[in-house]
């Protein structure tokens, strides 16, 4: 994701914790907790990436995708659309009879 990692963390640490480290708006912006855990890594260019440790559990793939899309409709409102009303009972339609067990394994593609 940072792509190569040269150096280790300063102070011989991995992650701190948030705490009082950072003013309210990187807190804002990294979506930080008190509890939360924050890694610095410098890299060989001078560098300084600030990454904050999963919460346990969490997977960052949703909240990415939210933060992405809340940026985009604050910079673009008038790409907001309103559904379809009809919408709904066509995709009920075109699923009418299908079995879906959510705990078995997708199958796999090969190509």
């Amino acid at each position: 994701m940072f792509g190569e990692i040269l150096c280790r963390p300063s102070f011989g640490k991995s992650f701190v914790e948030a705490g009082d480290h950072f003013n309210p708006s990187e807190k804002k912006v990294m979506d930080l907790k008190k509890q939360d855990k924050i890694r610095h890594t410098i890299h060989t260019d001078g560098s300084v990436v600030l990454s904050r440790k999963n919460r346990s559990g969490e997977d960052p793939v949703p909240a990415e995708f939210l933060t992405f899309l809340a940026h985009d409709i604050k910079r673009n409102p008038q790409n907001v659309k309103a559904v379809d009303p009809g919408l709904p009972d066509r995709i009920r339609n075109l699923t009418a009879g299908v079995a879906v067990d959510m705990e078995s394994p997708l199958p796999t593609v090969s190509g």
